[in-house]
């Protein structure tokens, strides 16, 4: 009898490890080589890398449901600020138009939310690298391409520790900013009871060719 409970439960786990992936190995910095053209944009005061699996990653997120569908999304780890990993269950979440969609296949959008109910995100995947924003109850967190060129390592940081001073000096439309919480304070989405009404918009938004890439 405990014999074949052993080997349900060995089953199982096998099972449940199968369905779940991680793409994402913790490296050392010192390791990453940039190239002679390469260049960093984003360097924040404190941040964590990891490499991906890129094709891996895709191919996997192949399998991702539409969201708001009846089908369990896929689990997937993503790392943190802190050199960790947290599992989230991932949904596919388009953002453009069917027609615009289908002529850059490439360009995939995500929306996941952490097992235990403390973050959730937004990511896209397309051949400029992973790009995904979280927001936590410890603050909002960006995964970024380590470099402008380098589609295989990424940075983990908080926002609040990039500072970036590339738009002091030049002026802007005008419109006053008064800042954004750091901490989610929202509930956990495993609490989330009450029913939204999703609504769509068209948006059209004209960007230089440095910020839409």
């Amino acid at each position: 009898m405990n014999k074949k409970i052993f080997t349900l439960s060995f089953l199982l786990f096998a099972f449940v490890a199968a369905q779940a992936q991680s793409f994402f190995t913790k490296v050392d910095e010192s390791r990453i080589s940039l190239r002679n053209t390469d260049s960093r944009t984003v360097v924040p005061v404190k941040y964590e890398v990891f490499n991906l699996n890129v094709e891996g990653v895709k191919s996997y997120l192949n399998q991702a449901p539409m969201e708001f569908g009846s089908k369990k999304g896929i689990m997937l780890e993503i790392p943190t600020p802190d050199g960790g990993l947290k599992w989230y269950e991932v949904y596919e979440s388009p953002v453009m138009q069917e027609g615009i969609s289908a002529r850059y296949p490439s360009i995939k959008s995500y929306k996941a939310y952490a097992k235990d109910g403390s973050s959730d995100m937004r990511f896209s995947l397309s051949e400029n690298g992973f790009y995904a924003a979280i927001n936590t109850t410890n603050g909002e967190v960006y995964i970024d391409p380590y470099s402008e060129d380098d589609i295989r390592d990424y940075i983990v940081y908080y926002t609040r520790d990039h500072k970036s001073d590339i738009y002091d000096k030049i002026q802007m439309c005008g419109v006053e900013h008064e800042g954004r919480p750091e901490v989610y304070e929202g509930p956990s989405m495993h609490n989330r009871t009450d029913i939204v009404n999703l609504r769509v918009f068209r948006l059209a938004m004209a960007c230089t060719g440095e910020w839409g890439k």
